[in-house]
């Protein structure tokens, strides 16, 4: 029974990267900080989850990682956008924006 395939794993991956991509960042700016987490259940750090899926989890969290990078809005005094990938707990990866820059150098 170990050795029996993990199913759904297109399906998975589709269904997160589209809640990925619906991230809405700078809501939050009064904060100290804001994070996104991985939006699925914890299929994502299985063994049986193939290589090719965790591959294009990491590339879909940079790119969105960047995205958030380039709409930065200008007038901010302080914003750090960090990608945490967590390998191989690819279930805890964060995206995490940072509005204090006390709280990031202390972070």
């Amino acid at each position: 029974m170990d050795k029996k395939k993990q199913r759904g794993q297109g399906r998975r991956l589709n269904g997160m990267l589209k809640h990925i991509n619906e991230f809405t960042p700078f809501l939050e700016t009064d904060d100290r900080y804001e994070h996104f987490h991985v939006p699925s259940s914890m299929f994502i750090e299985s063994n049986k989850t193939s290589e090719k899926v965790k591959t294009a989890f990491c590339r879909e969290w940079l790119r969105k990682t960047e995205s958030f990078i380039s709409k930065k809005p200008k007038d901010l005094s302080f914003c750090k956008i960090v990608a945490v990938i967590s390998v191989p707990y690819y279930w805890s990866s964060q995206i995490i924006i940072f509005y204090d820059e006390e709280y990031y150098n202390s972070f």
